[in-house]
């Protein structure tokens, strides 16, 4: 009797520690969480998009932006799986955000929010909430950064954004 309790004990510690469900909405047991600590992750990602208290969480986790820094996003998707996506001019989501922008200037396409926009367009996503560590711009490729992301979204899709003292702001895919 107690080598199976011990046995069905080791099987639930084991199904807790691999249980992806730990980590979600960046609440983790290995990422510093004031949510964490208090049990009080969102359980969806339509709450995380109404919690004002996660994304100030979420953004304190981020380094602060200083002038020439780059932007640091962090997106979470329908399993509330979070991605951290980082301004500039290199990787995946850059070429795949230059692709879908159909504007004589690509600039745009280095900001987080086209990043994050063309992230979910090529993962099939529909919804997702983006928590910035910096104000979306409304100047670049002449359009700024929330228009260039609904333009790459696909009709139907949303993406919610939080940054410092901003949001929730929600941008609609038009592509």
């Amino acid at each position: 009797m107690r080598k199976a309790l011990l046995t069905i004990a080791a099987i639930v510690v084991i199904i807790w520690w691999l249980s992806p469900g730990s980590a979600r909405f960046g609440c983790g047991s290995d990422q510093a969480s004031a949510h964490a600590a208090a049990g009080s992750c969102p359980s969806s990602l339509e709450g995380a998009a109404e919690d004002a208290e996660w994304a100030a969480d979420r953004i304190a986790s981020m380094p602060v932006r200083g002038d020439g820094d780059p932007t640091t996003g962090l997106l979470y998707d329908s399993d509330g799986i979070e991605t951290r996506i980082t301004s500039g001019e290199s990787g995946a989501a850059y070429e795949a955000a230059k692709g879908y922008i159909s504007l004589p200037s690509k600039q745009v396409a280095g900001h987080v929010e086209a990043k994050a926009a063309a992230t979910m367009r090529d993962a099939g996503e529909t919804y997702a909430v983006l928590v910035l560590n910096n104000q979306p711009c409304t100047w670049a490729s002449g359009v700024g950064c929330l228009r260039a992301s609904a333009m790459i979204l696909p009709s139907g899709s949303t993406m919610v954004l939080w940054w410092p003292n901003g949001g929730p702001t929600t941008v609609r895919g038009r592509a």
